[in-house]
């Protein structure tokens, strides 16, 4: 994969990860639109047979200054249940 997103079109459908692609002409059809089209966020729920909860969230992009460094948050809590 480029950074370009109309050459790598076809690859998104394929991948759950999407670099950020570079969308040419951005601006044109929506002024609040990103420079880049890509994965922003993942997220991974455990839950275990006790009710043990964990999630965690990376924010791997918040705007289009591509320097910053990815922002992972984690959350652990018990769902209640009964047997």
């Amino acid at each position: 994969m480029t950074d370009d997103f109309e050459a790598n079109f076809h690859n998104i459908e394929k991948t759950i990860f999407v670099p950020p692609l570079l969308v040419r002409d951005y601006t044109r059809g929506n002024p609040l639109a990103g420079k880049y089209y890509g994965t922003r966020t993942q997220t991974v729920i455990l839950l275990d047979k006790n009710g043990e909860l964990t999630y965690i969230e990376r924010n791997l992009h918040t705007s289009d200054d591509l320097t910053e460094e990815p922002m992972t948050q984690r959350f652990d809590m018990k769902i209640p249940y009964e047997q």
